[in-house]
């Protein structure tokens, strides 16, 4: 957005840019995710295992130990909390997506709530340092 003389946000944001941006990217990275994990691991496993609960674990133990991959580099920078809840993290949400895809035989519900969830995880802190950047430019 724009201060009141129309001026861009200091550094030269525009908050417009900054949300169909984040928003561009998160789709990717949802769209990949999903389709490997959902559209492909947990697929397979499904057709190999008697019992979808299975399955359904396996992939999401997968999709946390995934999630694990981003916690090494804040591990790297001293922040060793976020190695073992990344690991929840991405076992819970990877269980709540595979059961979506289990009941829904569809993609589009666990892309779609992965999306939001990930989009809300980034814009609520981009929000407020923009606003900190508004607030504290002269």
């Amino acid at each position: 957005s724009r201060d009141a003389e129309g001026n861009l946000l200091p550094g030269g944001l525009d908050s417009g840019v900054v949300l169909k941006s984040v928003a561009f990217l998160l789709f990717i990275q949802v769209f990949s995710q999903e389709l490997f994990f959902r559209g492909f691991v947990t697929r397979v496993l499904l057709l190999e295992f008697k019992k979808p609960l299975y399955a359904l674990s396996i992939a999401s133990v997968l999709f946390g130990v995934f999630w694990m991959s981003f916690a090494v580099v804040l591990e790297q920078q001293g922040f060793f909390f976020f190695y073992y809840s990344f690991l929840l993290y991405g076992c819970g949400l990877g269980g709540l997506f595979g059961y979506m895809f289990w009941k829904t035989k569809s993609l589009w519900t666990p892309m779609l709530t992965y999306f939001v969830i990930l989009l809300l995880a980034y814009l609520i802190p981009l929000r407020a340092e923009l606003n900190a950047l508004l607030v504290n430019s002269p």
